[in-house]
């Protein structure tokens, strides 16, 4: 009884809000039916829509109406559920995510819109760009002493930062799992560009909301906000192209927006498709990184109970003096056969909280034959986090298996040191994750190793010292800071006291299942 009464309510509202402005788009009326249907988040998200508006209606504000009815139409050309975070990133003590901080903030600034009419507030829609720092805890540089792969066992020297996966169980300072704080690192690095991306269409569709434009129609008309938006009060922007078309869809109806500007001094090219029949779409981000090229592609699929994306990240460097652009497949994604420092990106999220599956690799050069990765799940408090490789794509491929548990994958334990192999073996490293207190902690955790072929190392004189400061400029222990003398004390390895041995986790345990990839709208 109380739902077919709210149903009856939202459709008496939607009546009368459009017997003054007719402005129910396709959103609003598929979800008119769903309410009808009796499918409560439809109808919260209508009671959400339509209370501005009706009280601007109420009070006689025929303004505050009409940019709510704009407002709500232009949205249709804008990945607005499009949150990329990541799973183990928490915003406050009390457990917040990260993931459902960023859909209020967007929800936060939609309402302010509808009470606005001040053109410099859509610049609000444009986020900051994070300070993030890699964590201590994953591949610090190594000295070693008599490394057991080498000639006779005698060598010494220093092993790079960054290839040794998960060096200790913490982040000290934080008491973070070491798989939770990097994973945590990549995400809010790569999610930059494309929050830059989403916010810059926010801000033009705020725009047009406050000027009284309207969506094209069809495609013999677009909606040109380049003007306005290089215009907007108080902004650091300066836009050459700000144009919205109808897109040229086979299966659905939908939008292709395209932005050229340079905001707060970051030169950005956008273009993204995006389907509102099936709200699904293609994103495709250029911007300059200390003079080289960074192109990220996303392909998502959006509805009200998840939140699907398979995001591609690339740096192209200058070469013969020519300027460096990102290259993008027949498909629209970035590829993995050209660039360098590539990051791959597949999950398959909760809408409500972002919990659920996400695989992440990467690699620093483009001639890797094997990316790192992490395949992390998260459900309600409790999660699994397992770190290891996979192969790198074959030549002319451009498929990547993020899976740790194919048989291709597995861990490498000696990369870069004397002797070094890199065939993986059938372990990962693993960390059973638990979320309390504003922190994902681990539980258990099955990472140590040695960095040999072995993985082990026989009782001897080898040792294995985390280092900082790199060759030229290395920090002795008394000059390190109490995170630094923390990797020193807990990540030693030391074989003169007895042999030591790995306890990594076996590959046929890992629970794990790699998120379907979303398809490229057509």
């Amino acid at each position: 009884m109380k739902l077919m009464l709210k149903i009856g309510l939202v459709l008496i509202s939607l009546f009368a809000l459009s017997a003054c402005f007719d402005f129910l788009d396709d959103d609003d009326k598929d979800n008119a039916d769903a309410c009808g249907q009796g499918d409560q988040a439809a109808c919260d998200t209508l009671d959400e829509e339509l209370t501005i508006a009706n009280e601007a209606c109420d009070s006689g504000d025929v303004s505050g109406c009409a940019r709510a009815a704009a407002l709500d139409a232009l949205i249709e050309s804008i990945p607005k559920g499009l949150v990329i975070a990541s799973s183990t990133s928490i915003t406050s003590a009390g457990n917040d995510s990260e993931f459902a901080n960023k859909q209020e903030s967007v929800e936060n600034f939609l309402n302010d819109t509808l009470s606005s009419n001040d053109l410099g507030n859509c610049l609000q829609a444009l986020p900051q760009q994070p300070q993030v720092q890699s964590p201590l805890c994953y591949g610090p540089g190594l000295d070693y002493i008599n490394h057991p792969d080498s000639s006779g066992g005698t060598e010494d020297g220093s092993l790079p930062t960054g290839d040794l996966g998960l060096w200790v169980e913490d982040e000290p300072g934080t008491g973070q799992a070491c798989a939770a704080a990097k994973l945590n690192e990549l995400v809010a690095k790569a999610a930059y560009n494309v929050d830059l991306a989403v916010g810059s269409m926010t801000m033009m569709a705020c725009t047009a909301a406050l000027l009284g434009k309207e969506l094209p129609t069809d495609s013999s008309s677009h909606l040109d906000l380049s003007h306005a938006l290089g215009n907007l009060p108080g902004g650091n922007i300066q836009v050459d192209k700000a144009i919205i078309k109808v897109a040229n869809l086979n299966n659905g109806s939908g939008y292709h927006t395209d932005l050229e500007a340079t905001i707060n001094n970051q030169p950005i090219k956008l273009s993204v498709v995006h389907d509102a029949d099936n709200n699904k779409g293609l994103m495709q981000i250029e911007t300059k990184e200390n003079g080289d090229a960074r192109g990220t592609s996303v392909v998502y699929e959006l509805s009200s109970s998840q939140v699907k994306y398979k995001m591609i990240s690339s740096r192209t460097q200058s070469s013969g003096g020519a300027t460096p652009t990102a290259s993008f497949t027949n498909d629209g994604e970035v590829s993995l056969q050209s660039g360098q420092d590539i990051h791959v990106m597949l999950a398959q999220v909760s809408a409500t909280d972002g919990s659920g599956s996400l695989a992440y690799a990467w690699n620093a050069g483009g001639a890797d034959d094997h990316y790192r990765a992490l395949n992390v799940v998260t459900q309600n408090t409790v999660g699994r986090a397992y770190y290891g490789y996979v192969p790198s794509p074959a030549a002319s491929s451009e498929s990547i298996n993020l899976d740790l548990n194919n048989a291709s994958a597995g861990m490498i334990c000696n990369w870069a040191g004397p002797g070094n192999s890199h065939t993986t073996n059938n372990e990962v490293q693993y960390q059973a994750l638990s979320l309390s207190n504003g922190d994902w902690t681990a539980t258990t955790s099955n990472i140590t190793y040695v960095p040999t072929t072995s993985c082990d190392m026989s009782i001897g004189t080898s040792t294995f010292t985390p280092t900082f400061g790199g060759p030229s400029n290395v920090i002795s222990y008394a000059n390190m800071s109490t995170e630094q003398k923390a990797i020193v004390d807990n990540g030693t390895l030391d074989s003169s006291g007895g042999a030591v041995n790995s306890d990594l986790y076996p590959q046929s345990s890992i629970n794990f299942t790699l998120p379907t990839a979303p398809t490229v709208p057509q």
